[in-house]
């Protein structure tokens, strides 16, 4: 039910891919399921697109903490940047 879910709202908004852990669930999808990882290799190889870990945490309180590979902190609330 979860996956034809995400199948209908991807049919409805155009999407390109879906992506997912389990993309064996979407084989009869006519929108083509890929992992994260399948999804940041496409991106790489097809529009030459790189990308950054970034490591960070959330507080009880919703502070968010970025933790960068060189240790510099930088710290924001969620409503900074929710909408």
């Amino acid at each position: 039910m979860e996956d034809a879910c995400a199948v209908i709202c991807a049919e409805k908004i155009n999407a390109d891919f879906i992506i997912t852990r389990d993309a064996d669930g979407f084989k009869s999808s006519r929108i083509q399921a890929l992992s994260a990882s399948d999804y940041f290799t496409y991106l790489v190889n097809e529009h030459e697109l790189t990308y950054k870990e970034l490591f960070f945490s959330i507080s009880n309180d919703d502070d968010i903490t970025l933790h960068e590979p060189t240790q510099k902190r930088v710290n924001c609330r969620v409503e900074d940047w929710r909408d």
